[in-house]
């Protein structure tokens, strides 16, 4: 209807103009400060966070679809050395039901987000992600960002 109409057109606030076919401008002045390449594509929300340095910088931290987990500075968009980690599933026979089933090798495959906790009580937070598998991997980090290790639960 008219009314409709004019009732989502007052919606529209006056700072967004219209660049053409149909689209909107964004009022914010935005610009890219950096891009980075990431080992895979991501399906998870990248996690930003204060740094796990004991410095004033910030951290993205982000599972790749497939077999990566990234570090990257969020002032620069560089990697730490060390990173990204790549995680591969072991072999291993599954029993489901009594019946053996294949043995699962390849890629560890990561659709959520990583969790950051101090897992191991050391005073410095640790990466947690899940696999498609269901194996929960926990990575300590060192003072400069170094890989210290790893288990899988």
């Amino acid at each position: 209807s008219d009314e409709a109409a004019a009732a989502l057109k007052s919606s529209v606030p006056k700072a967004v103009s219209h660049v053409g076919h149909g689209a909107k401008k964004c009022p914010l002045e935005l610009e890219v400060l950096w891009s980075t390449q990431l080992g895979s594509s991501i399906y998870a929300t990248p996690v930003l966070r204060e740094s796990m340095f004991g410095d004033s910088s910030m951290h993205v931290v982000v599972p790749t679809f497939v077999r990566y987990l990234e570090l990257v500075d969020a002032a620069e968009g560089l990697a730490p050395v060390g990173w990204p980690l790549a995680f591969d599933t072991e072999d291993r026979d599954n029993k489901l039901a009594g019946e053996r089933r294949a043995a699962s090798h390849g890629p560890a495959i990561f659709q959520g987000s990583a969790a950051v906790h101090d897992v191991n009580g050391d005073g410095h937070d640790d990466i947690c992600v899940v696999d498609s598998d269901g194996d929960v991997y926990w990575v300590a980090v060192g003072a400069y960002g170094e890989h210290l290790h790893d288990y899988r639960i």
